[in-house]
């Protein structure tokens, strides 16, 4: 009779700015069979790798400035854990944030992590509130918009909790990587472009249609998050806010 089949699969990410020759170096004496090979799955560069069958591989891949995604593929549990254990090693005497999971047919067998902490702390620290919402689905659905745009993004407890909450009557935030400030003027600039193009109403003063969005100071970029969310520039006290380019009247149109 034959056995099942069994997958063993490790996924884990380095927070360093070392380069390929730098890891190379500390990650020979524990593997002396590590290596720079070309062609990469995620950059379509070099990468480091350690092992060069096809289920014994493990991949390191310069992701960005400060980060590697590791990848690795087995059918021996006890083998595969072993091996990271080594790495975790090798990479914590060099001080090397990392974290390493070691999946079994999809379910969890074990986790690694140094220092880890740090970066989730540091991500957090790096989010700055957008918007409010009583409703997850509101909530996912606004943070999906954003994340197209590649701005990262996370719902929270208006508490401060974290995590997701389901159901309705619950303070929820969408929280943007302030981070992504230049993809988030980038957005302004559109969204500007947009409302400039469409002149629903006329200035009080002179009657021109030649006016432009003004978003008050203390909004920023995230008045212009709120526009692209909500598909108007809502600013806190209800009203949009226009600026006449002919007579330089400042003026204002209640959202409906």
């Amino acid at each position: 009779m034959n056995e099942p089949d069994t997958e063993v699969a490790v996924y884990g990410q380095l927070a360093t700015s070392k380069s390929l020759k730098e890891l190379l170096a500390i990650l020979s004496p524990a593997f002396p069979q590590a290596c720079i090979a070309e062609s990469s799955q995620f950059i379509g560069g070099r990468y480091v790798r350690i092992g060069s069958g096809e289920n014994d591989r493990i991949c390191f891949e310069k992701c960005s400035d400060s980060e590697y995604l590791i990848s690795c593929d087995g059918e021996d549990p006890e083998e595969v854990l072993g091996i990271v254990e080594r790495l975790a090693r090798a990479l914590k005497s060099a001080t090397i944030i990392h974290r390493f999971e070691v999946f079994q047919n999809d379910e969890l067998l074990n986790g690694i992590a140094y220092r880890w902490e740090e970066v989730e702390a540091a991500d957090r620290a790096a989010m700055v509130v957008v918007s409010h919402y009583t409703r997850i689905e509101d909530a996912q659905k606004d943070a999906a918009r954003l994340s197209k745009r590649g701005i990262r993004t996370a719902i929270v407890h208006a508490g401060g909790g974290g995590g997701l909450i389901a159901g309705t009557g619950t303070s929820l935030e969408l929280q943007v990587d302030s981070r992504d400030i230049e993809k988030m003027r980038e957005l302004e600039d559109e969204i500007e472009e947009e409302m400039t193009s469409e002149r629903p109403h006329n200035c009080p003063k002179c009657g021109s249609k030649n006016y432009e969005p003004h978003l008050p100071v203390a909004e920023g970029i995230f008045g212009a998050l709120s526009v692209f969310l909500r598909g108007k520039p809502k600013a806190m006290d209800d009203y949009l806010h226009y600026r006449c380019n002919d007579c330089h009247c400042y003026f204002r149109v209640r959202v409906t």
